[in-house]
């Protein structure tokens, strides 16, 4: 039940990027990878993924349901950098569900700071902001990174708190 929800929500969030790049993806980053269940459907269509994650259970399980495909690194983290990772080397940079859990707001604006070293110049970031669970409130959800700094230069005065009301339209389950 779990792989078809990972699946559906794959094909619904992240697949339409992936087809729509424009060019081969060389390098693909998972920040918050868990335990590989997007990778299944990621690495399809990239010639390399990388997933980084801060927890030892979840790369154990991942490394265990991905073994024997060379085209899949994992790596443990800090929870805020990205030093495994080359400046300017990743055609996309992706995080589900990940950024909520991060409990200092300096630590999100490491990652932005990082994301931004690492992605190509053409390069695209698509990660999830998640608010608090409000019931009816709107939260963000997907905000696209490598164009412009401008949105990261935004966020940047933002209280820790703060959320903007687009993208999610329906209550959280």
């Amino acid at each position: 039940i779990l792989d078809d929800h990972i699946k559906r929500v794959f094909n619904k969030v992240l697949l339409p990027n992936i087809l729509n790049f424009g060019t081969p993806i060389e390098n693909f980053l998972e920040i918050g990878c868990g335990d590989g269940r997007y990778a299944k459907n990621i690495i399809k269509y990239v010639n390399k993924y990388i997933g980084i994650d801060i927890r030892d259970e979840s790369l154990k399980f991942a490394r265990d349901l991905l073994k024997n495909n060379n085209k899949i690194v994992f790596y443990k983290n800090s929870g805020h950098d990205l030093k495994e990772i080359n400046d300017f080397s990743m055609d996309i940079v992706f995080s589900y569900q990940t950024f909520f859990y991060i409990p200092e707001k300096i630590y999100v604006f490491e990652y932005l700071d990082e994301i931004l070293r690492v992605l190509k110049k053409n390069g695209l970031a698509k990660i999830q902001f998640s608010g608090r669970n409000n019931g009816d409130k709107l939260r963000l959800s997907f905000v696209k990174l490598g164009q412009s700094k401008k949105l990261y230069r935004i966020l940047k005065f933002l209280p820790a708190d703060f959320m903007f009301p687009i993208l999610r339209f329906s209550k959280s389950k």
